[in-house]
């Protein structure tokens, strides 16, 4: 009986801890390591109002700060925003054809910018 117990206590769900939801988006984002002129590729995974899950061309360490600019359309036109980002985490064992999963936070956002985002997201709301 002991045993059952414990299991169950080891099965339980894990609750998202977001104050923002995410939203399943593959857009295209260009990003650049602070203080380089390097650019790289890569693409939303998600999206939420406080920061997205990405996959990059390279493995970012956890707390390193980015640059990155975000593609998507709105209507015809296709807009960009810019943005710094936190890694919060990032998935070593997730490489898949050359690209690496990471968790951003939002750092440095114009609040232009996060009203473009919300008014994006609306569209998975409505």
């Amino acid at each position: 009986m002991e045993e059952k117990e414990i299991n169950r206590r080891i099965e339980a769900p894990v609750f998202e801890k977001r104050k923002c939801p995410r939203f399943s988006a593959a857009l295209p984002i260009e990003y650049w390591r602070i203080n380089s002129s390097k650019s790289g590729p890569g693409h939303t995974i998600n999206i939420g109002e406080g920061g997205l899950m990405v996959s990059l061309s390279e493995q970012i360490e956890v707390g390193e700060k980015l640059r990155v600019k975000l593609f998507f359309s709105s209507g015809p036109a296709l807009n960009s925003i810019e943005a710094i980002v936190r890694v919060v985490w990032s998935n070593i064992d997730a490489e898949k054809e050359g690209y690496y999963r990471h968790g951003l936070n939002f750092v440095d956002i114009a609040l232009a910018n996060i009203r473009r985002v919300k008014r994006f997201l609306n569209f998975f709301v409505d």
